[in-house]
């Protein structure tokens, strides 16, 4: 970052360490979460009135017992981890 240009400029330059870990970590964990439980398709099929108990939309996987891995757990991916601990997700 040019801290001159941004002063000449009247712009605030800020760091803000750990600012938005605590949100983009609640998103990746959702995330996996709706992916892993095929919510896009079966709110697709909803829309289109295809949605009934038998067909029970899309075969719906089963979160508990699968495995999820990482690469890298900073801040953010120590986060996601924890929240996804309590889904009974295998985490090595």
């Amino acid at each position: 970052m040019d801290l001159a240009a941004a002063a000449t400029h009247n712009v605030t330059v800020e760091e803000i360490t750990d600012g938005n870990v605590v949100s983009v970590a609640g998103t990746g964990g959702n995330a996996y979460l709706g992916y892993g439980s095929k919510y896009i398709p079966a709110y697709k099929q909803v829309l289109d009135g295809k949605w009934g108990y038998r067909g029970n939309c899309c075969k719906q996987t089963r979160l508990g017992r699968q495995n999820c891995w990482f690469i890298g757990t900073g801040r953010i991916g120590q986060r996601v981890y924890t929240r996804l601990m309590g889904f009974d997700i295998r985490l090595p």
